[in-house]
């Protein structure tokens, strides 16, 4: 009989391609060569040139393990086929695992691969996938249920995989005249073939129970294919689908080739968030269209062209998502990062029914000025060219938006935009007379950062690092000023950050009553020496009863904010950038509290509630002049004076078009001048017309010793009384007091001469500092 097995095994093989990984039938009497079996070898015996067997001759117990093991790499339209005899009740205690492909040669480690279970569970032939020590994870049980029921179970099994990752399992028993199907189904989690072999879990009453016999496996090596990146993209994006305008009531992806040569889609997966969408079947054709959409709506879509075969389609948020495309091997091909914004003030599409469509297929960045909802009357165009098809070449200049300190060795640079990735992974970009750039790991998929890794590890003195020949996804370089000269190269420093303390980081600048499409915006400035981490500072403001509001962070990263460097926080820059002259200071988009037209306190606060600055606006802080404080900015006078003084508050100058984010105020100033007097003016005339030029009258004091009480009057030229600038205020040892131009009645004064009466008085010991001073209120 055993001649007979042999020559139908052989015959059998002579019908195997040349794509055979290997066969055994054990007919040489060892499973030492011809194929090289390794394992638990001494557990093991071929039972006269028959057939391999369990023969434990040393079992004790219960949960006991045994194995086979030889190098195999077939998982690419990939058969697999072996005869088990089990001369007991299988049981989730007695049972055998075919395994099929495995990264591990030990089959009792932890590996990643699939295995069919012979028993284990009902009775059945299922097949199973691994990732770890564990069991692993059904794919499915077999259709046959407690078909190894009996005491004396022989079976032949076979597992078919094609070059997608679809699989079916087949069993034969002795009763049947032909392999009977057992299920199907799509996985390609693993591709990594290095071994096959057998796995038995036995107790010692079964030692010698389990045979195996006329292994035969056959297949390709998995070869990764290389797509280029963006060689397919996200065309058409429809989130939300009612209303319907005419297309199915379904939400849809659609894809488009941007090559000359047809893409087998087999295996490729549309990720969104964290759910996952496998690709069992489609091919899209050269500068051709596909659509992806869930199984049960994919008949609907039929009609419209290509439609690909698509297993749990993922959910599409209706307000924002990111869709990442990734082939079977985990390289990612394209992303988008949508949202309902991109309809731009279209509220009527953006209501349901109309997809976001891409304009030009060329513009590689991921920017809303790429998208544009449908125009088509059926509300999209899946599987013909956009509606909105146009000419919309990238515009967008690539800039380092922050740099973010990891750790003591690690920071990221944070760009405004998609960058290339080999220029960001090229390490001779990098360099430092600091220290030792290590390693540069961009941040997948949107390739919006770039970690680098450093040594020695960060400590008290400030490191500089400089990069070069960075460009975005567009092939734009990033590009720096340098006495007039263009470069392809910018520097950026890093250093430990400190803690803040009260009115280190003051607000400097808010527009809180804004116009058209603006939004408000908070300016921010670093006031100290120190080093700041903006990922630990919150901004808030206080509610009707005075009491903090739930804090906003300004930042999750650890953003570094240095000294005398202004910080700009709005929900949209764009829009500020876009209507004011935004400096070169650190700009951050977030979430701001609300701050109404007439008045409000804005808060600047440790995660503790400790208040580092906090300023009580009012429109009517603004000038008289100001006729409309719409889109007009108040504005700090002196960064170092008193925060909820209302004479150190200004409206942004005209000149300046009422604002100026990111960048010294247009009514800045700083007393520079010292004198042996103690009042004398900055300067003796002033134009309080709002043009950024000596709006205001700076009346500069310094006294001998604390302890005075201050008092300043302005007159007009014929004794009049004009404003009380302050009256026994308690005085610091220096400082500046601020007139406006307004008179008591916040009227501005006429052109003409005034006088300042300034009186200090010691309070301990009388002491007094008298003094009357002239000045000129002048118009241009």
């Amino acid at each position: 009989m055993k001649k007979l097995a042999i020559l139908i095994f052989c015959n059998l093989f002579s019908f195997v391609p040349l794509s055979a990984q290997f066969a055994d039938n054990f007919s040489d009497g060892n499973f030492t060569e011809n194929p090289v079996w390794n394992g638990t070898a001494e557990k093991f015996t071929v039972n006269n040139n028959v057939e391999l067997q369990l023969n434990d001759q040393t079992a004790s117990g219960t949960a006991l393990k045994a194995y086979l093991s030889t190098p195999s790499t077939a998982v690419m339209n990939g058969v697999w086929t072996c005869k088990a005899q089990i001369n007991t009740q299988v049981t989730s205690s007695n049972y055998a695992r075919f395994y099929l492909i495995s990264n591990s040669e030990d089959l009792t480690a932890s590996l990643q691969g699939y295995y069919i279970a012979i028993g284990y569970k009902n009775k059945t032939v299922s097949l199973y996938k691994q990732n770890g020590a564990a069991a692993g994870t059904e794919l499915f049980s077999g259709s046959r249920e407690n078909i190894l029921g009996t005491s004396a179970n022989s079976v032949i099994v076979k597992a078919e995989r094609d070059f997608s990752g679809n699989w079916k399992l087949f069993s034969k028993l002795d009763t049947d005249e032909d392999f009977v199907l057992e299920g199907e189904i799509f996985d390609n989690s693993y591709t990594t073939a290095l071994f096959s072999g057998i796995y038995v879990y036995y107790s010692s009453g079964n030692k010698d129970k389990y045979f195996f016999d006329d292994f035969l496996v056959s297949g390709e090596n998995y070869v990764a294919s290389i797509y280029d990146y963006n060689s397919v993209i996200i065309n058409e994006i429809m989130a939300d689908y009612e209303p319907q305008a005419g297309l199915p009531n379904a939400e849809y992806i659609e894809l488009y080739n941007r090559t000359e040569s047809a893409v087998n889609l087999a295996g490729w997966q549309i990720l969104c968030g964290n759910n996952v969408g496998a690709i069992v079947q489609g091919e899209i054709a050269p500068y051709g269209y596909i659509i992806l959409c869930a199984a049960n709506a994919r008949e609907n879509f039929v009609p419209f062209g290509n439609a690909a075969q698509v297993t749990s389609f993922p959910t599409l948020p209706n307000s924002a998502g990111l869709l990442v495309l990734k082939t079977p091997d985990n390289q990612t091909i394209n992303f988008t990062e949508y949202s309902d914004k991109w309809f731009k003030n279209d509220n009527f599409r953006k209501e349901g029914g109309f997809s976001l469509e891409k304009i030009d297929t060329e513009n590689l960045n991921n920017s809303g000025e790429n998208w544009y909802p449908s125009h088509d009357d059926l509300g999209g165009t899946p599987c013909r060219k956009n509606s909105v098809a146009a000419e919309k070449p990238d515009k967008i200049q690539p800039e380092v938006k922050a740099v973010s300190l990891l750790s003591d060795n690690s920071v990221a640079l944070i760009f405004n935009k998609e960058m290339n990735v080999e220029s960001l992974e090229n390490m001779q970009n990098y360099f430092s007379d600091d220290v030792n750039i290590i390693s540069a790991t961009v941040e997948s998929p949107k390739n919006e950062r770039v970690t680098l890794t450093f040594s020695p590890t960060l400590e008290n003195d400030t490191v500089r690092i400089t990069a070069k020949n960075l460009m975005c996804i567009s092939g734009f370089d990033i590009v720096a000023f340098f006495d007039d000269y263009l470069l392809s190269e910018f520097s950026f420093k890093i250093a430990k950050p400190q803690e803040v303390e009260a009115n280190e980081l003051i607000i400097n600048e808010l527009l809180f009553n804004t116009k058209d499409s603006i939004s408000t915006f908070a300016e921010l400035f670093n006031a100290s020496e120190k080093v700041l981490d903006l990922s630990k500072i919150d901004i808030t403001r206080r509610n009707k009863e005075g009491e903090l509001d739930a804090p906003k962070k300004i930042t999750q990263d650890g953003i570094l904010l240095f000294p005398k460097q202004y910080l700009l926080l709005s929900a949209n820059l764009k829009s500020i950038c876009e209507n004011y002259h935004c400096g070169e200071g650190l700009k951050i988009e977030c979430a701001l509290p609300s701050m109404p037209n007439a008045e409000g306190t804005f808060v600047v606060a440790k995660p503790n509630a400790e208040i580092i600055d906090e300023f009580s606006y009012s429109e009517k802080m603004h000038q008289n002049f100001v006729v409309n404080p719409s889109g007009v900015s108040l504005e700090r006078i002196n960064p170092y004076a008193p925060t909820q003084d209302v004479n150190n508050w200004h409206s942004a100058s005209f000149d300046e078009n009422y604002a100026t984010p990111a960048r010294q105020n247009s009514q800045y100033f700083v007393p520079k001048t010292v004198s042996e007097k103690n009042f004398w003016l900055e300067y003796e005339t002033f134009t309080p017309d709002n043009d950024g030029f000596r709006d205001f009258l700076l009346l500069n004091y310094s006294l001998s010793e604390s302890g005075f009480a201050l008092s300043a009057t302005v007159y007009d030229a014929v004794g009049h009384k004009m404003r009380a600038l302050c009256n026994n205020a308690i005085a610091s040892r220096g400082g500046t007091l601020i007139w406006n131009g307004l008179a008591d009645n916040n009227s501005l004064c006429p052109v003409g001469v005034y006088v300042l009466v300034v009186e200090a008085v010691n309070t301990c010991n009388g002491k007094k500092n008298q003094a009357k001073i002239v000045c000129v209120l002048s118009m241009k």
